[in-house]
């Protein structure tokens, strides 16, 4: 009963989010995030630190080459609207590898975003329809899901909040996969240190510890805190790397203001060690 709980929470947050919500990676928003956190993991312990022409010999005949025949009108136009659509097919063949996959998603997150965009009224260009590349109908259900898993073992950023989103989508045929899928993108999330479950995590033990301050359980609440520290840290480290920054500030870190207050400065200072530490579990593979 508490994985359903859990599981139909993660729904109605991801609707509220949005799809869209990590489209230009911003970090990662703690108090939505952790609504749709995991029921699979309630102890929540700290994880440890141009091929070659060759010509004929001299004197032989070369025969002219024939031109290449112009492609019919109808194909060049529908390569022209979906330009993306034979690179996709590649991506998404049934030797795709994980890597593939994942980048295949990349290319339905841009189709995912401008409808979105669409359904709101925004025409961001004259042919905005076709601005995706990708032709009406893709990906099927079948092919999301795969997406989805290989995002998954690769714990990818936002693969947790990807899978929760797709509850009424490509999964809504197949409930119970869907939950085994959320509870097993929020487990390798945390032991990858994927960013948005560091983000859930931190909130969630924020929330943990303001509760044991109020029952006056002092020492645990301090302990709770330093650990919400140490997984905004690293949620914010594993969020610049995603977005090619080269440097973090924490000051402009939500998570990290958060709960920095309510912490000694040598407590702050061995947060910050200890994040940077965990977020370099978060080397996802090539």
């Amino acid at each position: 009963m508490k994985q359903f709980r859990a599981t139909a929470i993660a729904v109605a947050v991801a609707a509220a989010v949005g799809v869209g919500w990590y489209a230009m990676r911003p970090p990662p928003d703690r108090a939505a995030l952790a609504t749709m956190r995991a029921a699979e993991d309630p102890a929540r312990q700290p994880l440890p630190p141009l091929r070659e022409v060759r010509t004929p010999e001299q004197g032989a005949a070369v025969a002219p080459r024939a031109a290449a025949p112009a492609p019919a009108p109808a194909l060049a136009a529908v390569a022209a609207l979906h330009p993306k659509d034979a690179e996709f097919d590649r991506l998404t063949g049934p030797l795709a590898t994980p890597a593939m996959l994942s980048e295949a998603w990349a290319l339905h997150k841009d189709c995912r975003n401008e409808a979105m965009v669409l359904s709101g009224g925004v025409q961001t260009s004259t042919l905005s329809e076709h601005r995706c590349g990708l032709a009406p109908g893709k990906p099927d259900a079948a092919t999301v899901k795969r997406m989805l898993e290989a995002r998954v073992r690769r714990a990818d950023f936002g693969a947790w909040i990807d899978v929760a989103s797709e509850r009424t989508g490509a999964f809504a045929d197949d409930p119970a996969r869907w939950r085994e899928l959320v509870a097993e993108a929020y487990r390798t999330g945390k032991a990858k240190a994927e960013p948005t479950v560091m983000a859930a995590e931190s909130q969630t033990f924020l929330d943990e510890g303001k509760a044991l301050h109020a029952a006056g359980r002092l020492a645990e609440a301090q302990a709770a805190y330093r650990q919400a520290a140490t997984y905004a840290v690293a949620s914010a480290v594993g969020t610049a790397w995603e977005n090619q920054q080269r440097r973090i500030d924490l000051s402009t870190d939500k998570g990290w203001q958060s709960v920095a207050p309510l912490l000694a400065a040598a407590e702050r200072s061995e947060s910050i060690t200890a994040g940077t530490t965990l977020a370099q579990n978060w080397r996802r593979p090539s």
